[in-house]
């Protein structure tokens, strides 16, 4: 029988990745088939699951994807394994605005998942037990089955197994101690990449042999297979071109790496061919392609290198100035601007658009937000919204105008990015794949710039 559980916590920063991967790691040595995705936008933690793990890890996101293509990705992806885990996002009841929708809860909910709820009670006594009570009862059904305790010594373990056993009957299936030097090192958008982090994959089979010791690995598989069944979801299909398969120029290298990699898979599914190359090293864009995809990333922390690339930026614009289709989100929306100024020094970029970029020390606007625009554009018309979201320290002297973003359940709003008949360039980013009129209008834009007949 296959198991499903999601990880998830009180609040960020309680342990949920470290914990997550460690039992990943312990189910891999345990001989399991293991898949896991994350819930939310995030696209750091998967990168982490699927290059130090090597599991195949996807985003799982009510609002960006939908419930329908949810629960369609969720059962295509899992069929095959002994074991899935999802990694939940921020805390377990945090959703949108100041509810729970789109929230690790909420997902665990609509997918029938049980839930293992991460507590780090350092600092607590008694008052633990308020705390487990209030997340039993907060939601009806809570979803939670199962507690792991995170920074506890043996001898605290069983003073909190004590205290949480006298209120519920829902285990406490063990703990991870404090390891000298294991802990993930973050930074502004999350954490490092995974080779910047030294012995990545030493520190993860450590945290892995540990869980084995510590936790009852058999009881929380039983607990996942209590999931329930997913019904079939609503079955997603692109169209896709006659003759000659599309090739799309996919900037992917350190500084530009940010994609969702179901909205790649359904790419290629839809008759498009993914040429990747590097923003940071090759000199022109790939031969052929028919449209470019920039996506998020990093390009601040490697600005003269990008800036030193200039036959590869002059490709660039020149390419978009015959045509190109163009579609920039978050990172690849910055370096299409004139130039990054980083204290006194500034670096010449692509130039397509007029901004200057720099960074900030505090996240700028952020969230899901809905898309609506001032005028037809590369995905689709102006009358049709687009889901997104939006997650940035840096900031431009001149923001496009084009796009105007509106938060759900707010009333703030923002103007942002710039849109043509073939460009769709934001700080936003989107998701493909679960909008397949997104997907159609990319193909029939690409045709028509390969001189296709559309249909």
């Amino acid at each position: 029988m296959t198991s499903r559980i999601l990880i998830s916590a009180c609040q960020s920063n309680s342990g949920k990745t470290t914990l997550t991967m460690g039992l990943i790691k312990a189910a891999l040595l345990m001989g399991k088939e293991v898949c896991s995705f994350k819930s939310g936008p995030d696209y750091i933690d998967p990168l982490f699951h699927k290059e130090a793990l090597r599991v195949p890890s996807y985003n799982l996101d009510l609002f960006l994807m939908g419930e329908d293509y949810v629960k369609d990705l969720l059962k295509k992806k899992t069929h095959q394994a002994d074991m899935t885990f999802i990694e939940g996002a921020m805390g377990y009841y945090d959703g949108i605005g100041t509810g729970s929708q789109g929230s690790a809860w909420d997902l665990a909910r609509t997918t029938k998942t049980p839930s293992i709820l991460i507590l780090a009670p350092k600092g607590l006594a008694a008052s633990l037990g308020a705390m487990v009570k209030g997340y039993l009862t907060y939601k009806d059904p809570s979803m939670i089955k199962g507690f792991i305790l995170n920074k506890v010594s043996p001898m605290m373990f069983s003073y909190y197994k004590k205290i949480i056993q006298e209120l519920t009957d829902i285990p406490v299936l063990g703990f991870l101690p404090n390891i000298e030097d294991i802990s993930l090192e973050s930074r502004y958008l999350g954490l490092l990449g995974v080779d910047e982090i030294e012995d990545i994959e030493g520190k993860i089979d450590r945290l892995g042999r540990t869980l084995l010791e510590t936790v009852d690995m058999e009881a929380l598989f039983e607990i996942g297979r209590q999931a329930k069944d997913l019904e079939p979801g609503k079955s997603f299909s692109y169209k896709k071109p006659d003759g000659q398969v599309l090739k799309l120029g996919l900037a992917q290298d350190k500084a530009l790496s940010f994609y969702y990699p179901d909205v790649l898979e359904s790419l290629e599914e839809a008759g498009w061919g993914l040429e990747p190359f590097s923003i940071l090293e090759d000199p022109a864009l790939p031969e052929g392609i028919s449209a470019l995809y920039l996506g998020g990333g990093y390009p601040e922390s490697y600005a003269e290198a990008i800036s030193n690339n200039q036959s590869l930026l002059e490709d660039i614009k020149n390419k978009y100035q015959e045509g190109l289709p163009i579609l920039a989100e978050g990172g690849g929306y910055m370096v299409l601007q004139e130039s990054y100024r980083e204290g006194e020094k500034t670096y010449p970029w692509i130039g397509l658009l007029p901004g200057e970029v720099q960074l900030t020390d505090r996240l700028q606007n952020f969230g899901y937000g809905s898309l609506s625009f001032e005028k037809d554009h590369l995905l689709g018309t102006r009358d049709k919204p687009i889901k997104s979201h939006e997650f940035h320290y840096s900031r431009l002297d001149r923001e496009g105008e084009d796009i105007l973003t509106q938060k759900p359940q707010s009333r703030k709003n923002w103007k942002s990015g710039q849109v043509g008949d073939h460009l769709f360039a934001s700080y936003s980013h989107l998701h493909l794949a679960s909008d397949p009129d997104l997907m159609d209008a990319f193909i029939s834009r690409a045709r028509q710039y390969k001189g296709e007949e559309d249909v």
